[in-house]
């Protein structure tokens, strides 16, 4: 196995690994990112990612298809005591998606659309889509909100057709109430279980207590919620509205 091994190029080894470059972020920066995050403002890169899934899923990168590079890539790292002053360049990564192309991509392409439109329904004008990302991360949406939004934004929920894939579980691919393919719109929207007609009467019942206007939900709705900014005939906001 070690003669297997020694064949390996640099880039592919687990036994020649770079030394530590000191670039990962510490403590306090993270801290710094996380605050920054939730105000949609930019933050520092972390190049220590660390990856809880497919690894597949980890990269993102962008190079000529017949390129073939063997190399161990390595980024250097700053001497002691020495102060740089780095070139600043803005990424923007959340209109990124996995699968450029496929089903998942267009899937979030119609999403977005329908995200879009809804806003301006409700607003009067069409947001850009990256109003519509930063929304998915407003300040107020705790982690798992967020996190729900950006999947159901991807069409990534393990729901319906996904279950075409997995061996003898295709029986959840229906909706066991409606008969009809399960998908999170149909679950949210449209399903005949009683309780999400229960759930959407009881925040109907509750925003009326204060607003008499109520729109009837929808997927595009769901999805730019955090967007519309009402005012009042003031023109100030309409604090519990927005």
């Amino acid at each position: 196995m070690g003669k297997i091994m020694a064949t390996l190029y640099k880039k592919w080894s687990l036994s020649d690994q770079p030394s530590p470059n000191g670039l990962s972020l510490m403590p306090g920066r993270k801290m710094v990112n996380m605050d920054a995050q939730n105000n949609n403002k930019p933050i520092i890169f972390d190049p220590s990612v660390i990856l809880d899934g497919p690894i597949v899923d980890g990269f993102r990168v962008f190079i000529d298809a017949d390129t073939v590079c063997v190399n161990l890539a390595i980024q250097e790292g700053r001497a002691p005591g020495i102060l740089i002053q780095d070139e600043a360049i803005t990424a923007y990564t959340d209109g990124s998606c996995l699968n450029n192309g496929s089903e998942l991509a267009q899937a979030t392409e119609e999403r977005m659309h329908k995200a879009r439109t809804a806003a301006k329904d409700l607003t009067g004008s069409l947001p850009t889509q990256e109003a519509v990302w930063k929304s998915l991360h407003h300040k107020n949406f705790s982690h798992l909100i967020t996190e729900f939004l950006w999947k159901l934004m991807h069409n990534t929920q393990k729901c319906g057709a996904f279950w075409l894939k997995i061996p003898e579980h295709e029986e959840r691919v229906e909706c066991p109430a409606c008969k009809q393919m399960e998908s999170m719109e149909h679950i949210l929207i449209t399903c005949n279980t009683p309780g999400r007609k229960q759930i959407w009467d009881m925040c109907e019942a509750m925003w009326r207590k204060k607003f008499p206007e109520w729109e009837p939900p929808s997927l595009g709705a769901i999805l730019s919620y955090s967007l519309p900014d009402f005012k009042s005939n003031d023109n100030r906001p309409r604090q519990g509205v927005n």
